[in-house]
Formats: C-alpha cells, structure tokens, sequence
C-alpha cells in the first residue's frame, strides 16, 4: 500500500481506475474527502510525468515534502520562488528521455507564463512520458465562481495544445452552473467521467447568530474564549486585512487579561492576509498547523489546500461573498470526522461593506461585469443568512445542487434546533439585531434602507418612484 491506506473512499478506486485508463475526469468531492489520492496514486503507479496545476505556492511546497518524505514518491516543484540551482536541477533532470519525476507541481502562473516549461511539456508529450494534467481547485477556472482566477482560465489552451494529454479537473465546491463553465472551458464536456460526492457534512453544525454586542471586540474575545476550548484550533475569517490584524489582537489581549482575572483561558491567535510576506504568512500557517497557535485569523487568502485534520470551530466575523465560499470556509473544519462547528456573526451592514468593496475597481474586469456576476451571488447569502425557517444544511447543500431530506439534519443547524426547541425563539430580537449596521458606517438618520440588487435591475431607469 503506497500511501498506507486500509481501503478506498467514495469514489477513489473508480476515479483511479478512469485516470490509469486515460480518460479525462471531473471530482467534485468535499473538503477532507481525499481528492489527492484520485492523482497521486496513479501517477504513482505509472510512468511519465503528471502535472498538478495547483494555485497555493505553499500548499505546493506541503504536498511536495509530504510525498517525498513520507511515502518516498518522486515529487518536485517549479516556481519563482525556487534557487536558481534547484529550478535548473528539475529542468535537466524533465529534459531527459525518461524523467525520473512522476509528479510536477506548477501554478498557474507559471505554467501559463513560461516559454521553458512549455518547451519541456512539448517535448515531455512527443516522447510520449506526458502522462496527465491535474487542475486543483478547478472551481477557479470559472468565473461565475466564488473565486475566479484569470491565470486558470489560461488553463483552456491544454486540450488544443496537448489533445492527447487527458485532463482530470477536482474541486470541493462548484455548482451546476459552475462545474458545466469549468468542464467547457477545460474542454472536457464531452468526453470527461463526472464523480459526484455528496455536499452534506454530517459532523459538523451550523448556526447564523446576530452579532448584537459583538461588534465590540472585547466581548467577542471573550465570546469566542467561552464557546470554544483555548487549545482547540479555529479560524476567524474576516473581511479585510485591517480587521485580521485587529481580532488577532482583540484575542490576544483577551487571553492575557483573562490570565490575569484568572478566568478560563481564551485561545492565543495571529493574523493571516495577503498583505503580508511569502515568509510572514508561512511563519503564521507553520504555528497553526504546530498547534502554536490556536486561532487564525484570516481573510480568504488562508485556507486553499490547508491539511489540519483538527479545526475543531469556523467563524464568520462578516457575512461571507458567496455561499459557495461559505461551504468551503467551514468545511476546513472537522476533516478528521469528529464533530466541529462553523458559525457566522450576522448584520445586514456587511452586506454592505461587501457591496462596496464589489464596486471598487478591478484591474481587467468592469464594473457592470462584476456587478452582473456578484451581486446574484452576495443576494443568495443575505436571503440564506436571514431565512429563520428553514434547515440550514437543506438550504445550503440545494444551492450546490443536492437534495437532502432535513431529518438528516438532526437539529444541528440554528433553524432545526430553534423548531426543536434546543434553542429559544426570539424572531424579534433576533431581527432587530440583524437590522443593526456595522460599525462604523450607520446609516444615516432619515435616510432608505438599498434596495437588492434584484430590485434595482427590474426598475427601469427612466422612472422615479
């Protein structure tokens, strides 16, 4: 057993089996559901090279060291990152007849940018020891997704440059309308077997909570040290790179003023956001993952690719973009199967803040462009967060495109457990507190809540109300 590994999951063995044969394939498979084996084994057993289009430096340099170290795999990487000697040693070593490399990792940048690369992969293909190209996090392929990378969608060429180079494609989180614009991008439509994972993560809970006093950092410090055990690992995603560096030092404060009230311990935390070094952001995802540090505190650049088995807690300081995103935030937790819990802190002044920042200008992308593709998905999340009837997970996993029957829910969403009566109702209070604007922009005195998005395109712009 290469990777020590008692017996398959869902659907690995048959995924295995299509890639050995050469047919394109298309993952979709959660978070933790082990869509690294689906290439990592045959390329393994095969001979040629494979080449994994992944898009975290980071999380390249991880698998890496993890396939030559623990399962003595031959595995390397190209970057810009890389010495000068250490990137000539992987080129010579690809130019020869039979490369002794079976896994290449690149991004997409590179692999899209480099004339020295495509040089070898041409000659890799001729020779015939071209065995397949793998696209991680394929989802960024699209850019109806949550998290549209241009450099992938350079990823297209592959099947016209390379039409003999099957393609497999895994992401953990992609709806119909996505996974559809990935596969015709890819050019795989037609000819890629399709593996479909269920959504539902049973083992973790999920509850939409009113920020209410929260706003006040001092008290979400001290919420977050009561809810959840100090050593537990948890992260807090944030909105922006300010409000990163702010909770990290709210609960930092927190557990030291606690030391001092001998009061139960809050957890110790650190910032993370692409603000920050290639070196700072390592040292921090290095103490994480050490259990150094229990909390990150991160906007959506942490998480892509993260291997923690443990986060035991995911909290949404600010409504999330997407529900996509969502999905993919909390499933970060519970990998390890045991019960983990993912909320979010809830005013419909985020909603606002996050509309802001989609009007912002975008280098390559007008605004109409951006507006037409994000606000459709930013009115998902706000009717998803203020619905107080229905089973979060039901909800949830449908958006995705699965239907689940809610007894598979089993109270463990805020709605189920409220109906229940696990949980107290107080629609009033609740609503009230959701209605409350973030600081520090309120709305000012007089003035008209926005209309959606929705609304706003439906009213023709030659009438006044």
């Amino acid at each position: 057993m290469i990777f020590k590994n008692g017996s398959f999951r869902h659907c690995q063995r048959e995924v295995c089996e299509q890639s050995v044969l050469g047919k394109d394939c298309f993952v979709l498979m959660p978070t933790g559901g082990g869509k690294s084996l689906c290439y990592m084994l045959p390329a393994a057993l095969q001979g040629g090279v494979t080449v994994v289009c992944s898009p975290l430096l980071s999380l390249i340099q991880d698998q890496v060291s993890h396939l030559v170290k623990d399962f003595q795999i031959p595995a390397t990487f190209l970057s810009s990152a890389q010495s000068q000697g250490d990137a000539v040693a992987v080129l010579r070593e690809l130019r020869k007849r039979k490369p002794t490399i079976r896994l290449l990792y690149v991004t997409p940048e590179k692999l899209a940018s480099s004339a020295t690369l495509t040089d070898i992969l041409h000659q890799l293909d001729s020779n015939g020891m071209l065995t397949r190209f793998v696209i991680d996090e394929a989802h960024c392929v699209s850019s109806w997704g949550h998290d549209f990378r241009p450099d992938y969608k350079a990823l297209g060429c592959l099947r016209k440059d390379y039409p003999n180079v099957p393609i497999t494609a895994l992401t953990a989180t992609a709806t119909l309308q996505v996974r559809t614009d990935v596969m015709k991008i890819l050019k795989i439509t037609k000819t890629a077997k399709t593996f479909l994972v269920t959504f539902n993560r049973p083992n973790i809970s999920f509850m939409v909570m009113p920020k209410r006093d929260l706003h006040d950092l001092e008290k979400f410090a001290d919420w977050i040290a009561d809810e959840f055990g100090p050593s537990d690992a948890g992260i807090v995603y944030c909105l922006s790179r300010d409000e990163t560096e702010t909770v990290a030092k709210a609960l930092n404060e927190s557990r030291a003023r606690r030391q001092r009230e001998r009061l139960a311990p809050g957890p110790s935390a650190a910032a993370y956001h692409a603000g920050m070094t290639d070196s700072q952001r390592l040292a921090v995802q290095n103490s994480w993952q050490s259990g150094q540090v229990s909390v990150c505190c991160a906007t959506i650049a942490f998480g892509m690719g993260i291997d923690k088995p443990n986060v035991r807690w995911v909290v949404h300081h600010c409504a999330p973009k997407s529900l996509e995103g969502l999905y993919q935030e909390v499933g970060r937790a519970g990998r390890d199967g045991l019960p983990a819990r993912g909320v979010v802190l809830y005013a419909r002044g985020d909603i606002s803040r996050i509309e802001r920042l989609i009007k912002m200008p975008q280098k390559g992308v007008s605004k109409k462009s951006r507006l037409e593709k994000s606000m459709p998905l930013l009115e998902a999340v706000r009717a998803f967060l203020e619905d107080r009837t229905r089973c979060r997970r039901v909800a949830l996993l449908e958006y995705l495109g699965e239907r689940i029957s809610p007894d598979l829910c089993a109270g463990s969403c805020d709605n189920c457990a409220r109906r229940s009566g696990r949980l107290p109702r107080d629609d009033d209070e609740w609503a009230l507190a959701v209605a409350a604007k973030n600081p520090p922009r309120a709305r000012a005195a007089g003035s008209k809540p926005k209309k959606s998005y929705a609304r706003k395109r439906k009213r023709s712009s030659g009438k006044k109300k």
